[in-house]
């Protein structure tokens, strides 16, 4: 390796090392972009699992066929300090000719930058699992432009993916949500509440929904 891509590969291996050290794994997902949020969707979770991965960085060919597969095949997109090592490590041992160095630089430091990305948002999102395969997924930022701080008024944004990995289908009649704050009241959407945005959607094995939302709160 020329000194450039040590410098990367190593990098590369302290965020794996940081992520195991603090027992944290990262969560592969879009950005949290309030602007470009479609408000709820159904999908079809290998198809969603599959664009998030191809879409996540601008993949050199070699790389992704190297990489991109073993990704699209997990049960799950949370992966773990060692399984970062390993996929850098298989990435920094594909041959790359001399005159396409600069592009696969150019893929390094744009990995890097995701990663930290990635690590920020997995920090704000929490998953539960029930028996039957039931998976809801939430994540959570906090938007600065949208909140009137002066006034003490945060606006929170929100999105809450369902899916559906289990053989029975399953379909959601209504639902329940509580946003709690330090020193704040608790915002509470009562319990039994029907369905979300009006619909009461019936997932399959292998579907799933996405909703996006916001909450407000005001502290007095």
């Amino acid at each position: 390796m020329q000194k450039l891509e040590r410098s990367l590969y190593r990098t590369f291996l302290r965020t794996a090392r940081g992520l195991t050290a603090r027992k944290r794994d990262i969560y592969l997902q879009h950005k949290l972009d309030p602007h470009a949020e479609i408000n709820w969707l159904y999908f079809d979770s290998a198809a969603n699992n599959s664009a998030i991965i191809n879409n996540m960085l601008s993949w050199p060919t070699t790389v992704k066929d190297v990489i991109v597969p073993e990704l699209e095949s997990r049960p799950t997109r949370w992966i773990s300090g060692a399984d970062v090592s390993k996929f850098v490590k298989k990435a920094f041992r594909v041959p790359v000719p001399s005159e396409h160095k600069h592009e696969y630089v150019d893929f390094a430091l744009e990995a890097i930058r995701e990663i930290n990305l990635i690590q920020k948002l997995s920090a704000q999102t929490s998953v539960v699992r029930d028996a039957s395969g039931l998976v809801v997924t939430c994540t959570s930022l906090f938007s600065e432009h949208d909140s009137q701080l002066q006034f003490s008024h945060y606006t929170h944004f929100y999105r809450i993916t369902i899916e559906n990995q289990g053989d029975i289908p399953v379909k959601l009649l209504n639902r329940s949500w509580i946003f709690c704050g330090e020193g704040t009241p608790p915002v509470v959407l009562p319990r039994w509440a029907p369905g979300v945005v009006g619909e009461q959607p019936l997932l399959g094995k292998g579907e799933g929904m996405c909703v996006f939302a916001h909450a407000n709160q005001s502290r007095r």
